[in-house]
């Protein structure tokens, strides 16, 4: 963990998820971020540890359609990887779209078991899986068992997602504001955001 992380007394890896810039990545490897890896470039900017070992997550997307390195390309990204002296990753993950939908999220979990089983027969281990979000910790636990990690954003904040409301979840916070102002425009003014 970086010196910046120490000196606020976090002991633990943060993993930011989204992309970064060239200086962003920088600067999360200055701070001790665990970096997220989504795109083949992407691995060669990624930070490394001894051993071999990319000191990122990479992610593999299965069917949310953003980020992640296509599932029907992971032979080729064990491949880049193995070529590129890597044999461990800090961890490898994918986001389910809507866990739901079983029959989606059984297909996108099948193509991520895929990606693992390609990144394993090049000879390429990981300490972290993680493939559930909020919503597929509450609406398909046993997927969120088999993996190593879950990523829980929303629930966090007590707000259920999915189709399952939650007795366990209580809102944390709430938003209030004001009216500041009302104005009336013309079609095709500019509204800005």
């Amino acid at each position: 963990e970086g010196t910046q992380l120490r000196a606020t007394g976090i002991r633990k890896p943060i993993l930011v998820l989204g992309p970064a810039t060239d200086d962003e990545r920088r600067e999360a490897a200055r701070m001790g971020l665990t970096q997220n890896v989504s795109t083949m470039g992407g691995i060669l900017g990624a930070p490394r540890g001894a051993n071999g070992r990319l000191e990122a997550h990479l992610k593999f997307a299965t069917g949310m359609g953003r980020l992640g390195i296509p599932y029907c390309q992971s032979v080729g990204a064990a491949a880049r990887l193995r070529g590129l002296g890597i044999r461990r990753l800090a961890g490898v993950w994918t986001h389910l779209s809507t866990a739901s939908e079983r029959g989606f999220t059984a297909q996108q979990v099948n193509r991520f078991d895929n990606c693992l089983l390609d990144l394993l027969r090049a000879g390429i281990t990981w300490d972290l899986t993680h493939v559930c979000a909020s919503e597929a910790v509450l609406d398909a636990p046993a997927i969120a068992r088999r993996y190593g990690a879950v990523r829980v954003g929303l629930a966090l904040y007590g707000c259920a997602t999915g189709s399952k409301p939650s007795p366990l979840l209580r809102p944390a916070m709430s938003f209030l504001t004001r009216i500041a102002e009302l104005r009336e425009v013309r079609p095709g003014d500019c509204v800005s955001y």
